[in-house]
């Protein structure tokens, strides 16, 4: 097949309809890649942002439990200290209330681990467990109420250092 071009002549084979196609071939694929990268990055970007969001959200709710234990000085003990309970107590039911809140935040904290940004999930670990540790209230209301929770939760409070094996 022969064409005009600015006065001169060209000739289409079947050879330079394969060079052309290898060529388009490879601007697509090329294109593609981009494509897929510009997704892969914008899908990381999206992840990092969620676990951000995440982490925000955890301390957060952190500081909601900090402040409501704040308005009642008589709370801090139970929470950060070991206090048992006694049975006759005039706030019994706002520490077993609280005791409940604060096992599932650790709970939530726990599960949330994969959506926490990988420099935070070890420190926030250890608030679980330190937390856990520091409150008999709290690993007492687990015990009585284990089928609520999680066994990986179960699994990850039980093995807490310096905790005394509880029966099962």
């Amino acid at each position: 097949m022969t064409a005009g071009r600015s006065g001169g002549s060209y000739t289409v084979t079947s050879n330079s309809l394969v060079i052309v196609g290898l060529e388009l071939q490879g601007i697509v694929i090329l294109l593609g890649s981009i494509s897929a990268y510009s997704i892969w990055r914008t899908l990381k970007e999206m992840s990092l942002a969620n676990q951000a969001s995440v982490s925000e959200r955890l301390a957060s709710q952190s500081i909601e439990i900090l402040k409501y234990i704040a308005d009642d000085p008589q709370l801090y003990e139970y929470f950060y200290k070991n206090k048992p309970l006694v049975v006759e107590t005039p706030t019994r039911t706002k520490v077993l209330c609280c005791a409940e809140i604060m096992a599932n935040f650790l709970e939530h904290i726990f599960l949330q681990r994969p959506s926490i940004p990988v420099a935070s999930q070890e420190a926030w670990m250890r608030y679980v467990r330190d937390h856990y540790s520091a409150s008999h209230v709290v690993r007492e209301f687990v015990t009585e109420h284990r089928h609520w929770y999680a066994d990986a939760f179960l699994n990850f409070v039980d093995t807490a250092p310096g905790l005394v094996k509880r029966a099962k």
